[in-house]
Formats: structure tokens, C-alpha cells, sequence
């Protein structure tokens, strides 16, 4: 059934609840703990340290970028599933200065210890051509710093912009945001495929994948829509999210949950399909390094707990609409996301047997527990909703305001 929508517009009543801080008193322990134990991983072993530092910055990244695509395509599409959630999105993209931070031990020091380019006498001859054209720190270090910029560019303005819609409007700002919405998912598109390149595949150099970046910005995206439901399971309780969220947003956002875990399984099946049907040394390989040492164990516990079981459990409509159900399923594939990561990173680096380190989980999840307390004090620093939006004007009947 839908709610009758009834939103009080002054600014006290659309302020997160005092629960949020609770979680980030959790989130905070949890960092500090996790930091501790980083700083003692990288005394004990640094390149274990740095391999592992890397996967839970790429989880934190998605954390933060997944959200802003999800952003801009619901400034693209509207419609009401992703205008509760806007906020939420917002907040989770105004980390991006924490994950700029992450990376800075990896472009100062890590990639000595994370990438074999590093080493040009481990190459190839047939390769070597990478390194002078592409794989050189150089280049590499200008292009890291062009990604940043553009993600800092598209998320100032879609923070700005929406920060003037808590204050009455003098002129038109639909517009805008529509065109923002536009520019920014062909550069974020554009820029995450090439930091993929860099920041993962370049890892294994000379493979060849041109739907990899696909791959993982979808993943990318299924972090952004399992924020949204998480934080709108808890926010739902409480005004003013009660009076615009009800079962049909969460319906919305579980229908787009399951179509991003099917896109993820389609473009990696698809990516697996052209690779072994080649049977290629140079492309097989790097599934060959999955598949052998006990790695293999590993992948098919993706396919089965990153798709599979998903998939069958939101195929049902009853749980989509569920936000007390759902949010089990959307907090699994948050804990998914660096467990596909691992798999995409340490196999190439442990081709002979089945590796994992302690620092495997304390690592990410210290970074992860970090990004968490920064992302809700970020959304307790504005309303929930954005007062004046036409849209939120429209939606609960109030007079539009252009």
C-alpha cells in the first residue's frame, strides 16, 4: 500500500535521527581497531600489507562512486525510487576525499609492491612496449590525478547544487541537474574504466579485456543501491524518511538491486565465455591462476554467494518490498564486494596455491569502518530531504516552487 505522504517543511523535522550516531560510535571502534592492525600488518610484512591495503581501498572507492552513478542516472531518469535516497547518495560521495587520501600510499610507495610493471625485467619483451607507451609511474601518477579531479569536480557540484535546494529557489534548477546528471555518468564511466585499467588489471600486464571496467563499475553500482536500501531500512523509522518512502521505493530499488547482479553476472559470464572460447595463452591465463591451487574454490563461492542465491532470493516481489528483509540481501552484497575484489586481485599474485592473509579482512574492513563513520556524519550534516526540490514539492502535494 502506499503511505499518504506528509512531510513537515521546516528544517527540524527533516534532520537524521540521533540513532545514526550510535552506528557511528560502532563504525568508529571498528576503524580504530582495524587501523591498528594495518599499521602492525605493514611493520610485519609491507607487500602483503600494500596487496591487501589495495583491496579495501578499491571497496571504499566503489562505496563512494557507485552511489554517484546511481546519482546521476536518478538526475537523468527521476521518478520517486531514487528520490529518498538522494541524500544518502550524496553523503556517500563526498568521501571521495578520504578515498584520495587512501591512495596516497599507494601512488607514493604501495605500487612498488603491488604491480610487476614496477619491475621491468620481469616483463615480457613482447610487453615491453607497455611500459614505455602506458605502464610507466609517470604516466601513471598524471592519470591518477586527472581521475581525482574529475570525480572532485562532478561531486562538488551535485553537493552544491543540491545545497541550495534547502534554501528557497530564485530561478529554474531542474535543468541542471539533469545535465549534470548527463556529463557526469560519460565522465564517471569514462574515468573509472581507465582507473580499472590502472589500479587493477594493469596488475596482470599485456591481459586483454575490453569488458572488464564494465565489470567492475557494475559492481561499483550494486555498492550504490545496497547503501541506499541499508540506510533507508534504518531511516524509514523515523520522519521525515517515513513520509516519502514506502514499499513501492523499496520494491523500485530491490528491482534495480537484482538487474545490477544480473548485469555483473551477464558481463562477467560474457568476459569468461569470450576468453575460454579463444583459448589464448596471453587471455586464458588469468583464468587458468582462478581455477587451480584451490583458487577454485573461491570463484565458484562467487558465482554461488555474488549471484546465485541473490538472484533466487530477489527474484521474490514480497521481499523487494520488504525493507526488513531486503536489507540482509543489500548488507550481503556490500560484504561481497571486496570477497570479489580478493578474488580479482590475489590469484594473480599467488598463482601456485590458495592464499589468504589475516590481513585480508582486518585491513579493508579498518578502511571500510573509517569510510562508514565519515559517510554518516556527512549525512547528519544536511536534511535529509532537499526542502525545496520541485520534485519533493510535487511528491507530497505541496505547491511547486521553480
Amino acid at each position: 500500500m502506499h503511505t499518504a505522504y506528509k512531510v513537515d517543511f521546516e528544517r527540524g523535522s527533516v534532520s537524521a535521527p540521533p540513532v545514526l550516531n550510535q552506528y557511528r560510535g560502532r563504525a568508529i571502534a571498528i576503524g580504530g581497531v582495524g587501523v591498528i592492525l594495518t599499521i602492525i600488518g605493514f611493520v610485519l610484512d609491507p607487500a602483503q600489507a600494500f596487496h591487501s591495503y589495495l583491496i579495501g581501498f578499491l571497496w571504499c572507492l566503489g562505496l563512494t562512486l557507485g552511489p554517484l552513478g546511481m546519482l546521476f542516472v536518478w538526475h537523468m531518469t527521476g521518478g520517486r525510487w531514487g528520490f529518498s535516497m538522494r541524500r544518502i547518495w550524496e553523503a556517500a560521495t563526498r568521501n571521495i576525499y578520504y578515498c584520495a587520501f587512501l591512495f596516497l600510499p599507494i601512488l607514493l610507495w604501495g605500487y612498488r609492491y603491488i604491480y610487476p610493471w614496477t619491475k621491468p625485467e620481469t616483463i615480457p619483451a613482447n610487453l615491453q612496449f607497455l611500459l614505455h607507451d602506458y605502464l610507466n609511474y609517470k604516466f601513471f601518477f598524471v592519470r591518477a590525478v586527472i581521475y581525482f579531479i574529475i570525480w572532485f569536480v562532478i561531486i562538488h557540484l551535485a553537493n552544491k547544487w543540491s545545497a541550495e535546494l534547502d534554501r528557497p529557489l530564485t530561478r529554474p534548477v531542474t535543468w541542471r541537474f539533469a545535465a549534470l546528471g548527463a556529463a557526469g555518468v560519460l565522465l564517471y564511466f569514462w574515468s573509472m574504466s581507465f582507473a580499472a585499467i590502472d589500479w587493477i588489471m594493469s596488475i596482470t600486464p599485456g591481459w586483454p579485456s575490453t569488458i572488464y571496467a564494465m565489470i567492475v563499475i557494475v559492481g561499483q553500482g550494486i555498492s550504490g543501491l545496497a547503501i541506499g536500501i541499508i540506510l533507508g531500512s534504518v531511516l524509514v523509522k523515523y520522519e521525515p524518511m517515513n513520509g516519502v518512502m514506502d514499499d513501492v521505493v523499496f520494491h523500485d530499488n530491490g528491482k534495480l538491486l537484482f538487474a545490477f547482479t544480473m548485469l555483473w553476472a551477464y558481463t562477467s559470464f560474457s568476459q569468461w565465455l569470450i576468453i575460454w572460447s579463444g583459448n589464448l595463452p596471453d587471455e586464458i591465463s588469468w583464468y587458468l591462476n582462478r581455477l587451480r591451487g584451490g583458487w577454485g574454490w573461491v570463484s565458484l563461492f562467487v558465482v554461488l554467494f555474488h549471484f546465485c542465491i541473490p538472484f533466487c532470493i530477489l527474484l521474490s516481489s514480497a521481499l523487494k518490498k520488504d525493507p526488513a528483509r531486503l536489507v540482509w540481501v543489500a548488507a550481503w552484497m556490500i560484504l561481497m564486494r571486496p570477497v570479489d575484489l580478493w578474488w580479482n586481485i590475489e590469484p594473480t599474485i599467488h598463482r601456485e596455491h590458495f592464499h589468504l592473509s589475516w590481513m585480508d579482512f582486518v585491513i579493508p574492513l579498518g578502511l571500510a569502518g573509517i569510510w562508514t563513520a565519515l559517510f554518516l556524519r556527512n549525512l547528519m550534516s544536511r536534511p535529509l530531504l532537499a526542502l525545496y526540490d520541485p520534485k519533493l514539492r510535487a511528491l507530497v502535494g505541496a505547491e511547486e516552487h521553480e
